[in-house]
This record gives C-alpha cells, structure tokens and sequence, in this order.
C-alpha cells in the first residue's frame, strides 16, 4: 500500500452542505453545521417536515448546490454506488466528499472514485 500525505484544509463557517442520510447521524452532524451557519440541504428515503433544511429527492441536487456533501446513509441495495459520476461531476472539482458510511456508497467502479480527478482515499 503507498502512503502519501493530503494536506486538507477546510473552514465549514457558511458552507453549502449536502448531507445524504438524515438518520440520527445525519441529523447530529446537521445540527452541528447549523451552528456554524452552514446552509443544509439533504436528500433522504423521505422528507423529514420536522425539520428546517431543504428536502431534495434525488443526490444530485444537494451536490450540484454544496461546496461539501456528507455521506451518512446506510449500506443498502438502493445506496450502493449512490454517489455516481454525475454525482461526483455535480459537486465540482473543488467540492468536497466526506463519507461516514461505508466506502460501496462511492461507486469506484465507474470512475467516480479514487483515480478519477482530483478525489483521494483518506484513512484515519
């Protein structure tokens, strides 16, 4: 495995967030980044009218309008690969991905992962 460093530098103070999840983790980290004046969007199984973010049914919305998009959805059938190409393309070369889920969320295999651009795995 090549080790190498990526020097990431990023200040969420009035932010465009995408958040994709809106389960109890999701919800957390929403709450969290709306102290920070982050505007939040999210898409989810279904649209949450309990809360004040903005509600978009499909991934690529909240991409295409965030400079981040967090990944905070469950491992299913219908997540696997939910971040497509397009989706990768919607969130521009300076948008940034942030995955808590498991890594199948990204679909690697058709070039919307690492290798493709400027997108690198970061382990902790």
């Amino acid at each position: 495995m090549s080790s190498y460093s990526i020097k990431f530098k990023l200040h969420f103070g009035t932010k465009r967030v995408g958040i994709v999840g809106l389960g109890h983790i999701g919800s957390e980290i929403a709450k969290r980044l709306a102290a920070f004046e982050c505007s939040i969007a999210y898409n989810s199984g279904r649209q949450k009218p309990s809360v004040p973010f903005n509600f978009h049914a499909s991934v690529r919305d909240p991409a295409a309008n965030s400079d981040v998009l967090i990944l905070c959805c469950a491992l299913t059938e219908e997540t696997r690969h939910i971040v497509s190409k397009d989706v990768m393309t919607s969130l521009g070369k300076e948008g940034v991905i942030i995955n808590v889920g498991r890594g199948a969320l990204i679909g690697e295999g058709n070039g919307a992962a690492p290798g493709a651009g400027r997108a690198r795995r970061c382990r902790a």
